[in-house]
């Protein structure tokens, strides 16, 4: 899998066969993408960060503005977007109506829908809430009234509960969003962010900073290659994620659709 390390601004379907051919491999055809997938760190990249000047910053629109448009020059048959569930908050509804009213002008020839999931309802190890965009080409799904998001399932602590994948951490805190601590047992952790402010305690109830292998843990990437990358880094990368389970369950779905 060739990787392209550039700005999002500059990804066209030329430049996508330009790297493959450099890499001996066949052209990819406009259309001929089964699944588009498009996600975005909150900082910056978000359309709806609401503190400070970084709410003005011309990159907040670029997930916005740019997806879009890849869209419509890869034709791709299942587009999913990530972004922050802000984005269907009641004081964002301008931004959310502009967005919409772009795909539909944008994209005339794809159904779409929006709406916030919460990963801990899909199998995923935190509580952590996203709003997700699908889009489907028309003449994919044709005339079928098949649902774009998968149904929501009973959250079982046996797989996703804090003591089931760390039994060493007997409380936690979510840390960004207060440092009132919650029992391990019966609770699924909350939301891993770049801000690695995150803590934990063990027996001894002193609280750490949550470690890089319990973020792995948290996040379900403990098998993944991290060489060369510092733990700095790791946090930010695990922190800024889509959760995988969310989105195997998402691929699951789209299988129905394709």
């Amino acid at each position: 899998m060739p990787f392209d390390c550039t700005d999002v601004r500059n990804i066209s379907l030329e430049r996508i066969n330009e790297v493959r051919t450099l890499r001996g491999l066949p052209e990819l055809l406009r259309g001929e993408l089964d699944v588009l997938s498009g996600g975005s760190p909150c900082v910056k990249l978000s359309p709806s960060n609401t503190v400070d000047a970084r709410d003005f910053a011309e990159e907040n629109m670029l997930m916005i503005e740019t997806l879009p448009k890849l869209v419509k020059d890869l034709q791709p048959k299942i587009a999913v977007f990530e972004n922050s569930d802000r984005l269907l908050s009641k004081d964002r509804a301008p931004l959310l109506m502009e967005y919409m009213a772009s795909i539909q002008n944008l994209l005339p020839n794809y159904y779409f829908d929006i709406r916030v999931l919460n990963a801990k309802r899909y199998g995923a190890f935190q509580n952590r809430s996203r709003a997700i965009v699908i889009l489907v080409r028309k003449d994919v799904l044709g005339d079928r009234n098949i649902p774009f998001f998968p149904t929501p399932e009973p959250i079982n602590l046996s797989v996703q509960g804090v003591s089931s994948l760390m039994p060493w951490v007997k409380e936690f805190s979510p840390g960004q969003f207060g440092d009132k601590f919650k029992p391990a047992d019966g609770n699924v952790f909350c939301t891993i962010t770049a801000s690695t402010c995150q803590k934990v305690k063990y027996a001894d109830g002193v609280p750490r900073k949550i470690s890089i292998l319990e973020t792995k843990i948290v996040s379900g990437m403990t098998k993944y290659d991290y060489t060369g990358i510092c733990d700095t880094e790791v946090y930010r990368l695990l922190g800024n994620m889509i959760m995988p389970q969310l989105t195997n369950r998402l691929f699951k779905n789209f299988l129905n659709i394709l």
